[in-house]
């Protein structure tokens, strides 16, 4: 019998926070990994969808396992569930109907901190979350090309504390909207609306792979929150839609892929009582079969000319950022570079905004079957002729090394982040060193 029933019944009659609690007990007790649910629904499946799945997987457009490998690992680290989705059925198209129309996934994920001074003796240890979630996605074929899909995920911290990648701090056990949004897929085309990660996070979290530190320096999580008002991160009220188009496969070129949003009077964090008026922002990504790709990505917010409370908060304009990145990876190693430039956008720890640019690198290498040196940084500098950021700048390298059971969904691992950037008053910022794990269900 299927579990989705139940849960669904459930959740009609459980408050949200007991529905979450459901879904994650029911996962802890079935602790299976991704292969093994492939092979189970293989199993379940008919004889023709299966052969059409090994066809493909035999065909010359399908890759050798090594680099299948590749793509399982790179899209372990993605944040994106959708864009995860999306990189295996173009690699396995076949595999779309051998997944279950409902689905119940968590992560958790748990860290201890340990804070230097600037002489490196330990000042402070506490236990920390690192963004863990649960969330369920749900999809109905429409037609023989169409399907109508939904998503919903909730963050929350088991040890009560905050994590900037999470979204916004809450008092105890408090489940935080991460996605919740719903729209129609194609091969070619998925359109949604709600609460969804942006067209800017497409280019701008191709670095974004650490598991606690980074995303500091391109915008993402802007002014201390998940980027959802500036459409950025995970875009609050956002329409959406990413094209994919296989013009260019004679090139050796993967589906070209084009992002597009469009919101409507998102508050200006930190700002009381004045919104934007609009935001719209785009994003092309081009990625050959060697898997070498560039991006650029493009958000702008637009300020009311009458926003009086938000230029006494340093907005000297409109919010707008541009970036461009560059990725490539193979069986054993990623690698990834960010730049970007921000007006508007990020804010210093007194909550005022400035302008600037900033770089992130991240960077793996697999020297062991389950052992992987991590490295990279992010930095962030305020032009000089902005004087509200003070002496405020984000300088830091990430030196880590992780050891993986399934993937990068089940993992030990420890970062240690190199800290030379200063507050707004030119206090040094702390060293960290972190040591944690990633559990992951369902996926």
């Amino acid at each position: 019998m299927s579990a989705a029933p139940i849960i669904r019944s459930l959740s009609v009659i459980l408050n949200p926070r007991c529905t979450y609690l459901v879904m994650l007990a029911f996962l802890l007790a079935c602790p299976v990994t991704a292969q093994e649910v492939r092979e189970q629904e293989m199993e379940a499946a008919g004889e023709d969808v299966v052969r059409q799945v090994e066809d493909e997987e035999a065909g010359e457009t399908i890759v050798d396992e090594s680099e299948e490998n590749a793509r399982q690992e790179e899209a372990a680290l993605n944040e994106d569930p959708e864009a995860q989705r999306r990189a295996e059925i173009e690699d396995t198209p076949g595999l779309r109907n051998l997944w279950p129309d409902f689905e119940l996934y968590a992560s958790v994920r748990l860290h201890a901190i340990n804070n230097f001074n600037v002489e490196n003796e330990l000042t402070e240890f506490a236990l920390g979350d690192g963004a863990s979630r649960m969330g369920a996605r749900g999809e109905w074929q429409a037609s023989e090309n169409w399907w109508l899909f939904g998503r919903a995920e909730g963050g929350f911290d088991i040890l009560e504390t905050f994590t900037p990648k999470a979204g916004e701090d809450g008092d105890g056990f408090v489940l935080r909207k991460r996605l919740l949004f719903a729209g129609f897929d194609s091969d070619n085309l998925t359109a949604t609306y709600g609460k969804n990660w942006s067209a800017y996070y497409k280019i701008a979290g191709m670095a974004d792979r650490f598991s606690i530190f980074g995303g500091s320096a391109a915008g993402v999580y802007n002014a201390f929150t998940d980027g959802g008002a500036t459409g950025m991160g995970r875009a609050d009220d956002v329409l959406q839609a990413r094209i994919y188009t296989s013009s260019l496969k004679a090139l050796r070129i993967k589906p070209f892929n084009l992002n597009v949003q469009y919101q409507q009077g998102q508050p200006i964090p930190h700002v009381s009582n004045q919104n934007y008026e609009r935001a719209y922002g785009a994003s092309a990504w081009l990625e050959s079969q060697g898997d070498r790709g560039i991006g650029v990505a493009y958000q702008k917010s637009e300020l009311d000319e009458e926003a009086a409370a938000a230029r006494s908060a340093g907005i000297d304009g409109d919010a707008e950022a541009i970036a461009f990145s560059f990725r490539s990876y193979g069986e054993r190693w990623y690698a990834a570079l960010v730049v970007a430039w921000l007006d508007n956008i990020e804010t210093t720890d007194q909550l005022q905004y400035f302008n600037g640019r900033g770089a992130e690198l991240y960077v793996q290498w697999q020297f062991n079957d389950r052992w992987w040196l991590i490295g990279g940084g992010n930095w962030l500098v305020p032009y000089d002729d902005d004087p509200q950021a003070g002496e405020y700048e984000v300088a830091y390298a990430v030196l880590g090394l992780r050891y993986t059971f399934d993937s990068f969904n089940r993992m030990l691992y420890a970062e240690y982040r190199i800290d030379r950037g200063t507050l707004w008053d030119g206090t040094p910022r702390k060293d960290e060193l972190t040591l944690g794990f990633r559990w992951d269900f369902g996926y």
